[in-house]
């Protein structure tokens, strides 16, 4: 097949029986089976483990282990397929179906469509350069709803051989777009036995009583001028402690101790006109962790590391 010479060649790809791609926070490792996990956190403070095998999508994280249906199935084997063969079709299998040529303005393009289910993969395959350009998938709700999430790849770069994309831009119709950029990329790295079944989480250890907490920091970083550290507690973790809004907490860290208002999340501290003065501890924004947010750089930011000890008092 083209497309194979085109990334490397069939002996090349057969040369890659994995993969570890870094992009943000999640690392995907994906064998040439189809299997893919990805781990999203900072190491090795996981906060969410999720695996492909075959068909079946599943995640662990602090709500527990649930499969993953959907559209957000579909995109992660879809995902998985496209790593396993290292943005060649060879990931994608025997079934795929040839729809022949499609154009896209002045550029004409190979289409291929895989099946998953009630989702379809289709793949755009240059006519020019014969590597993947594109692809749309195409899912089908049980109410009828139809969802069309778009993939269009960058300039491929060689790597070891191969011809890869080091960034894509993913659009959801009607929704605004994101540009993923591979941060780390690493074949045939040794894995271990049992590795994509370990589906085990690591957010260090809680403990709660009366006005006190422990825990540990799982992410740490500046943005626009102001320092936010991440801990492992959560909501339940202040309810049990007895920590409410509005309360003033002593927050201890490598020995130093820092004064916290403390809202249960980040609305209220805006409502209260918080957010943007002093210190905050609050719930992170889509997570189920809360966070300092901090007026710029913090001290001891130098000294932070993942999974450090920190305590908090109630004043």
């Amino acid at each position: 097949m083209k497309n194979l010479q085109a990334v490397g060649g069939k002996e090349r790809l057969e040369e890659i029986y994995n993969l570890s791609i870094k992009i943000g926070d999640n690392i995907f490792i994906s064998n040439r089976e189809g299997k893919m996990k990805v781990l999203k956190g900072k190491n090795p403070a996981w906060v969410e483990v999720l695996v492909v095998d075959g068909f079946r999508v599943r995640k662990n994280s602090i709500k527990g282990m649930e499969d993953i249906s959907g559209i957000d199935r579909i995109l992660s084997i879809f995902q998985s397929m496209l790593f396993s063969g290292v943005f060649s079709l060879r990931g994608f299998g025997e079934g795929l179906q040839y729809n022949g040529i499609k154009s896209f303005g002045i550029k004409k393009f190979h289409e291929f469509e895989a099946k998953v289910d009630e989702g379809r993969i289709h793949l755009y395959i240059d006519s020019d350069d014969f590597l993947l350009k594109r692809a749309v998938i195409n899912f089908l709700s049980p109410r009828k709803e139809k969802v069309e999430v778009n993939y269009d790849f960058g300039q491929y770069t060689e790597y070891n051989g191969l011809k890869i994309p080091f960034s894509w831009f993913v659009s959801r119709v009607g929704s605004r777009g994101i540009l993923y950029e591979i941060e780390e990329l690493k074949f045939n790295e040794k894995i271990e036995e049992g590795f994509f079944e370990n589906m085990s989480i690591n957010i260090g250890n809680v403990m709660v009583s009366k006005g006190e907490l422990k825990g540990n920091i799982i992410d740490f970083y500046e943005r626009q001028g102001r320092t936010f550290i991440v801990t492992n507690w959560t909501a339940e973790c202040f309810e049990k402690a007895g920590i409410g809004t509005g309360d003033t907490v002593n927050f201890r860290v490598l020995g130093k101790d820092f004064e916290f208002n403390f809202f249960k999340d980040i609305e209220e501290a805006r409502k209260a006109g918080a957010s943007q003065r002093g210190n905050i501890l609050s719930k992170a924004p889509d997570s189920e962790f809360y966070i300092l947010f901090i007026p710029g750089t913090f001290d001891l930011k130098e000294k932070l590391q993942i999974l450090l000890p920190i305590e908090l008092r109630k004043k």
